[in-house]
């Protein structure tokens, strides 16, 4: 979770490198198309990787079997990770 943590905030903060992994990865050149992709989704990332309780919920109340649509985000998830992420300080140093 560091490293995603890290790799979402260079992602935020320098467009020309995730340019220039948006190439490589797609394969593709068009500079105009690869910016537009990551001025995109830049905003919509968050380095906090904490899960989300309400999309979860959403989630869960969409599911077609009648005994999920009982169960709460907190019953399925497992926080410890992202707690530890949150705890650890490292957010805090990473530039967004």
């Amino acid at each position: 979770m560091r490293a995603l943590a890290r790799g979402l905030s260079r992602f935020k903060t320098d467009r020309e490198f995730a340019i220039q992994v948006f190439g490589k990865y797609t394969k593709t050149e068009d500079r105009d198309m690869l910016g537009a992709t990551v001025d995109f989704y830049a905003p919509l990332l968050d380095i906090d990787l904490y899960p989300d309780r309400e999309a979860m919920q959403m989630v869960i109340e969409l599911e077609e079997h009648p005994n999920a649509r009982g169960v709460r985000p907190d019953d399925v998830t497992d926080y410890r990770f992202a707690d530890r992420l949150r705890a650890s300080g490292l957010l805090e140093t990473l530039p967004q």
